[in-house]
């Protein structure tokens, strides 16, 4: 057994049975939609299509969208995702089909907290949350929230003139994420945060912490979604505070252990 070095025969059986595993389990998603006739680009191996014409995410819908048409099919990750740009088939989503079939959003299941918030509840219970919230947003109650983002949007005006006048680059993230929090600030708490003046405010701070995940735990998320229920139990709460990993699997991620023996052993508890 000279050809096969280091490894006795019985290992190699099993490091080939595990790379057909990998192989197969990553493949078992793709294929969806060339079944119901919908085009589009083919996927890589658990990247699927992900930055396939463009490294920005809206120019490569814009090129699919040339290339397929109004309706092609995509891969985030494993993850079938149909996109849709057709005036009429929007219009029956969003509008007229929405509060029937079209409910539900995504949700990556890494939610902490905010596992009930109106943008992530689903089905029956996204109703009752909404029924209790829709009486704060009818015309009336909207006419006398406008006099409060009116005062919020010249402050906005006045930052970004003076940025302007002195020829500053403009993140506009970092503009309009505070003005935001000040209107839903101010609207719903009567509080003046005035974050859009005082960039350096707590409530800035902990409002980036709720999007502030590890690109390690999105990525692993969107190779293995069937352990997602396993991220729901260890992986630690990035609402509470993600500068401090909370248990033993954060610890990992946020260390600088290869992602691929990671890969490779979340897959081994998988299959065992």
């Amino acid at each position: 057994m000279g050809c096969l070095p280091f490894f006795s025969v019985e290992t190699w059986i099993l490091l080939l049975t595990f790379i057909c595993f990998f192989v197969i389990y990553s493949n078992r998603p793709y294929g969806i939609f060339e079944k119901l006739g919908i085009p589009g680009p083919k996927p890589y191996i658990y990247w699927g299509t992900v930055g396939r014409h463009h490294k920005v995410y809206y120019e490569d819908d814009v090129q699919s969208a040339k290339k397929y048409g109004k309706v092609w099919g995509t891969y985030e990750f494993r993850t079938p995702v149909l996109a849709v740009t057709d005036p009429e088939m929007l219009k029956t989503i969003l509008v007229k089909e929405c509060f029937t079939y079209f409910t539900n959003r995504r949700n990556f299941h890494l939610n902490g907290e905010l596992y009930d918030a109106v943008s992530i509840a689903e089905d029956d219970e996204w109703r009752r949350i909404r029924n209790i919230l829709t009486p704060s947003f009818t015309s009336g109650r909207i006419k006398e929230m406008f006099s409060v983002m009116k005062n919020i949007s010249g402050k906005l005006t006045a930052s970004m003139r003076s940025k302007a006048h002195n020829n500053e680059v403009i993140a506009v993230k970092d503009i309009f994420g505070p003005y935001s929090i000040d209107v839903m600030a101010s609207c719903a708490f009567s509080l003046d945060v005035d974050s859009i003046n005082n960039p350096s405010s707590p409530i800035i701070d902990h409002a980036s912490k709720l999007f502030r995940f590890p690109v390690p735990v999105l990525i692993l998320q969107g190779f293995f979604p069937i352990l997602l229920p396993l991220f729901e139990l260890y992986v630690c709460n990035f609402v509470k505070d993600s500068n401090k990993p909370s248990c033993l699997l954060c610890l990992f991620l946020h260390s600088d252990i290869n992602l691929s023996l990671l890969c490779l052993l979340i897959f081994l508890i998988y299959i065992a």
